[in-house]
């Protein structure tokens, strides 16, 4: 009897470690699918990933799901994998989700996510939110809970209860990569919208801007540089004054960039240029372009076509000069007449 007793000792001992060597490789399978995220909506491969992980070690269940508490600690978004493996609700993001109200249809969610205590529904009743019959264990997690269901009632164990405790555990000590994603694709719709807002300004004027880097290579340009030069941006991005200009000219106009740049502050030139546009008066008013640090990175140009001004004021001055000498051949013919006269 005491060698049999030994024997189901050492048995039970090489069970309990080859559970323990599922569970590690089971954890960290779920680890590996949390590090490969790529985007917020991944979240549901992880959920695949649990789901599939927790049948290796025995858990048997028809559905699983990972429900991802609002910014506000209201509400929630579920992220649900059915049997079939069909993912019911894949967006992970929070802006503009309609599932944040689910907080009111399943309130112990946000329950078991404050207080840390797993909730265990042996059969869920008829007049309830779930389908009723069947079995449903939520585990809490760093930003929500894992949950898993089974139809029928005491689908779970007390060990299957522990096992999605433990794989609830594995997701907190990754979520952080979700939340990271979730931070940076915020960032890149902001980035976003600040760039349209920026092109809808730049490309609403019929001014001409143009970015130069301190070199003064142009680094950005909007369309109507690119209609007064004839050039298409890849043309112009990256060339100097130099590359489009007259020698004179693009003297002239490096000579005021590096004036702008040196001192700091804002100047009004007025320049006129003939290119495939035809010849030009544009007034141009230049500042510097910091960077991050304070330090000048370039200067801003935002130059006006005022040749139609220019043209009326010289046909002015022309007009003004023609009834000028008008009017001096005018005073001479009296008074060569009243010379006769007398």
């Amino acid at each position: 009897l005491g060698q049999v007793a030994l024997v189901l000792y050492w048995a039970r001992l090489h069970a309990a470690a080859q559970e323990q060597d599922r569970l590690k490789l089971a954890a960290q399978a779920v680890r590996l699918k949390i590090a490969s995220m790529r985007q917020s909506e991944d979240l549901g491969s992880v959920a695949d990933e649990i789901s599939a992980q927790l049948r290796a070690v025995g858990v048997e269940h028809s559905d699983c799901s990972i429900q991802v508490i609002g910014p506000e600690g209201r509400g929630f978004i579920p992220i649900q994998i059915n049997i079939s493996g069909l993912r019911q609700t894949r967006r992970a993001t929070f802006e503009g989700n309609e599932h944040l109200d689910n907080g009111l249809n399943y309130p112990w969610v946000e329950e078991v996510w404050r207080t840390g205590k797993t909730h265990y529904q042996p059969c869920t009743p008829t007049d309830g939110p779930l389908l009723a019959g069947f079995s449903v264990v939520d585990a809490a997690f760093s930003r929500g809970t894992l949950a898993i269901s089974s139809r029928g009632a005491n689908a779970f164990s007390a060990r299957d209860i522990e096992l999605v405790e433990h794989f609830a555990a594995v997701l907190s000590e990754g979520f952080q990569r979700f939340e990271d994603l979730e931070a940076r694709a915020h960032a890149d719709t902001a980035l976003y919208e600040q760039n349209e807002l920026l092109n809808a300004i730049i490309e609403g004027t019929q001014d001409a801007i143009d970015v130069k880097d301190r070199a003064g290579r142009r680094i950005l340009v909007n369309s109507t540089v690119l209609r007064w030069l004839g050039l298409t941006v890849e043309e112009v991005l990256g060339k100097r004054n130099e590359d489009f200009f007259s020698p004179e000219l693009a003297r002239k106009l490096d000579a005021e960039d590096e004036r702008v740049m040196g001192s700091g502050k804002i100047e009004v030139n007025e320049n006129m240029g003939r290119g495939s546009w035809g010849l030009r008066y544009v007034q141009a008013q230049k500042f510097p372009l910091y960077d991050k640090n304070g330090q000048v990175r370039g200067l801003v140009g935002i130059g006006r076509d005022i040749t139609e001004i220019r043209r009326r004021e010289h046909l002015q001055q022309a007009l003004t000069q023609v009834r000028q000498e008008v009017w001096r051949m005018q005073r001479q013919q009296w008074w060569a007449r009243r010379a006769v006269w007398e």
